[in-house]
């Protein structure tokens, strides 16, 4: 069950964070979130409570409105750069435990710049922000960001991708004795409109049949949402029915982030550096870099590839690093 901090500040944000507090309750029920005016006991210290909560908490929301980074303190000067401030202290317990720490952006707001953040809290500017912006999608941001807790805190544990029991992809799939060409595969109406007769001389689907993974798509089951993001934010002039794998590393799914294969080519964004493009007949070796139980990142070349930890991740990547090696192999 999942153990959720609301970190926000009440004159900033707090018909947001009782928004968003309501729609955790629905999903995770009361107990599992720790919001101060429900549940902090009256006559209860804020500071030991807070302290309590933090360290029991599995990921924390970071609310950020037009006014949490300049608010002010009635001394005049920025209430952040108060070492005693409880928004801070809140978000530097969590980011000390390493945990998941989420910005939730509202309102107008964008993601503060690093150099705007104290040195406790720099850390913050380089989390992937969710957004929460009012008006006819609030309810499609609301739901993305419970999904996108939902995945963090274990709940693709019950998919069939994600269970630590299954064997080393690598190890124990085999490879086609020789190159199989891909039927042509039943495409989205949308998809099909910019479709051409292009086919991989390796079948993605059949090489990864019966895997699954709730952050690993392949052609012709790709999202189109996803997709469509990925192409404009990574993949800019590749057209969709070109690609046979793709990687959704954006922590609610949204498809910013991540990797995905065409036939001849990898392309990637990692969340803090420049886009990536290498052809496959460039890529000397591919493997996955662990950093603990389920975080890494995957190592083309030289090159780091940014995995966000998550259930299922090393046989996830295993199985990416599998599709790039049959792939070289079928163009030599």
């Amino acid at each position: 069950m999942a153990r959720i901090f609301i970190s926000y500040r009440r004159l900033d944000s707090a018909y947001v964070a009782d928004a968003i507090k309501t729609r955790l309750w629905e999903r995770f029920g009361k107990e599992s979130v720790f919001f101060d005016i429900d549940t902090i006991p009256l006559g209860g210290d804020f500071r030991s409570h807070i302290t309590h909560a933090v360290n029991k908490c599995d990921v924390l929301l970071a609310i950020i409105g037009d006014q949490w980074l300049i608010e002010t303190g009635a001394n005049g000067q920025r209430r952040l750069d108060d070492p005693a401030d409880y928004v801070r202290l809140e978000i530097e317990a969590a980011l000390k435990r390493g945990i998941p720490v989420i910005p939730v952006l509202v309102g107008q707001t964008v993601m503060p710049a690093i150099s705007h953040l104290p040195d406790s809290l720099k850390e913050l500017g380089y989390r992937n922000a969710a957004e929460i912006r009012a008006g006819r999608d609030l309810g499609q941001h609301l739901d993305r960001l419970v999904a996108g807790i939902h995945n963090l805190s274990g709940g693709a544990s019950s998919d069939p991708g994600s269970s630590p029991n299954q064997p080393d992809p690598r190890k124990n799939s085999k490879p086609p004795d020789k190159p199989v060409a891909s039927k042509d595969v039943e495409l989205s109406p949308d998809c099909r409109a910019t479709a051409s007769s292009t086919t991989s001389v390796v079948s993605v689907p059949e090489l990864l049949h019966g895997y699954k993974h709730h952050r690993l798509f392949v052609r012709p089951t790709i999202p189109y949402d996803r997709l469509t993001t990925a192409l404009a934010s990574y993949g800019e002039g590749v057209v969709h029915s070109h690609v046979l794998l793709l990687f959704d590393n954006s922590i609610f799914g949204g498809g910013k982030y991540g990797l995905f294969l065409t036939d001849n080519a990898l392309y990637w964004r990692n969340w803090l550096a420049d886009n990536g493009t290498m052809q496959l007949a460039n890529v000397r070796s591919t493997s996955w870099c662990a950093l603990g139980e389920e975080a890494g990142y995957l190592l083309v070349n030289d090159i780091k590839i940014d995995a966000a930890s998550m259930g299922g991740l090393r046989e996830c990547m295993n199985m990416v690093c599998l599709v790039i090696d049959q792939l070289r192999a079928s163009r030599r």
